[in-house]
This record gives structure tokens, C-alpha cells and sequence, in this order.
């Protein structure tokens, strides 16, 4: 039998939430497991983390007290790794979308007046995940390696692992589960393009891989999962 292949997986934490988790009852969930699930195969030897712990604001206050317990229960796998971002909220101007602009809809309506709205963005994460795959990539780190995205701004990062370094680099897209908050979004044809295999995350799978309602740190404290959760 032919040895299973070294495997790192690559986590965009942010595009996983809104793409799979976001309004549904899975958000508790055990990435190891996850993976095991989707890649029975591999030989699973290192899965990288990338989030950034969002800023809490008076519209939701518990947000990052909720981040940080999940932190914490995804520290209770081994082989995980998380590599934080960070998030930032500005003032930003930005023309209303409304009346669309007859020409063409997808353009702003240079008519319409322009204002000030805060915006957050998380910083960091897709850099972060690009870096520390072609980085192993390059040290031959791995036989395989998967990016769970649908990022379009990863492209360029797996094709150039594949091409340049000529190691097998998967993506596993992030499935919006049927019935909850938003539409499903289109499969990023940039990622496609870099001519990864593709595969996907679907709901029975996020039932299955959940963490218990409690468990315990490396130093026995416990770990809850959050109420509204």
C-alpha cells in the first residue's frame, strides 16, 4: 500500500465564516475533524489558521469574546496553527447604489450622492495564508497541500506552488449551507483557473465535524460554547 501523502492545509478563517458558518448552527466547528472528513487520504500534518479578531462595536458587542473562545477550542488541535491578522475600521465615502445607473447597473450612478459610512476590513489573512504556502511549498514541506477559500486574490499563490514548485495544491471551497442568511456564491473562476482539483464543503459535513458544548484547555480550564452559537 502506498504511503498516504504529507498534507498542510490552509484555512482562510474569514471566507470560510461568511462562505459555510455565518447564521448557521455549525459555526462551532472542528476544523481537524473537517479535514479528516473531506480528505480521507491525506496524512494530515499541519493545518495553518488565518483570522483576525474582529473589533467589537455597539451593534454587537460579544463578537470578539466569541472569537476568542473559538480560538481557544481550535487550540485544543494539535496540529493546528493560528496566524492572526487584523481588523480595521475607518471612516470611508462611497456613492449610494440606489437609483442603479442605467447604462450599466454593475457601475456606480456617478449622479448619486456620495456618503460617509464606517468601514471593517480584516487585513492581513490572505497575505499571511499566500506567504506560508509558498513559503513550505519552497522548503518542500508537504506532498500536498489544500487551501480552503474561495478567494479569488489566492489564484496567483496556488498556481505558483503548482508551477514553481511543483507540488499539489487543492482547493476546497467554503459552501454556503441551503436555507440560511445569503445566497451561495459563484465559484471563483480565478482559482479555477490556476487549475487546482476543487472540492467542497457541504452541510452534513459541518453537522458532523462540531466540537463538544464543552471541552478542556491544555490547563484543564474549560472551554464553552458561545450561547447564541
Amino acid at each position: 500500500m502506498a504511503p498516504r501523502p504529507g498534507t498542510f492545509v490552509y484555512v482562510d478563517g474569514f471566507n470560510l465564516y461568511y462562505g459555510s458558518l455565518k447564521g448557521t448552527p455549525y459555526r462551532w466547528l472542528d476544523v481537524c475533524s473537517l479535514m479528516e472528513r473531506l480528505l480521507p487520504a491525506a496524512d494530515l500534518t499541519k493545518i495553518w489558521y488565518f483570522t483576525a479578531e474582529p473589533r467589537p462595536d455597539p451593534s454587537n458587542p460579544g463578537v470578539a469574546a466569541r472569537h476568542r473562545e473559538y480560538m481557544r477550542a481550535l487550540a485544543t488541535i494539535p496540529i493546528l496553527e493560528v496566524k492572526p491578522g487584523f481588523y480595521q475600521l475607518k471612516p470611508s465615502d462611497r456613492p449610494l447604489v440606489y437609483p442603479l445607473y442605467g447604462p450599466d447597473p454593475k457601475l456606480p450612478n456617478p449622479a448619486n450622492r456620495v456618503v460617509t459610512v464606517w468601514k471593517s476590513e480584516e487585513k492581513g489573512s490572505d497575505v499571511n495564508l499566500a506567504t506560508a504556502l509558498l513559503v513550505d511549498a519552497a522548503a518542500r514541506r508537504f506532498d500536498q497541500a489544500w487551501v480552503v477559500s474561495n478567494d479569488a486574490d489566492l489564484a496567483w499563490p496556488v498556481e505558483v506552488a503548482q508551477h514553481e514548485y511543483a507540488v499539489r495544491v487543492g482547493v476546497i471551497k467554503p459552501e454556503r449551507p441551503a436555507g440560511y442568511p445569503d445566497p451561495p456564491r459563484k465559484d471563483s473562476w480565478h482559482l479555477k483557473q490556476a487549475g487546482a482539483e476543487f472540492r467542497r464543503i457541504r452541510e452534513p459535513q459541518l453537522a458532523a465535524c462540531q466540537f463538544p458544548a464543552t471541552l478542556l484547555d491544555a490547563a484543564g480550564a474549560v472551554i464553552t460554547k458561545p450561547a447564541s452559537w
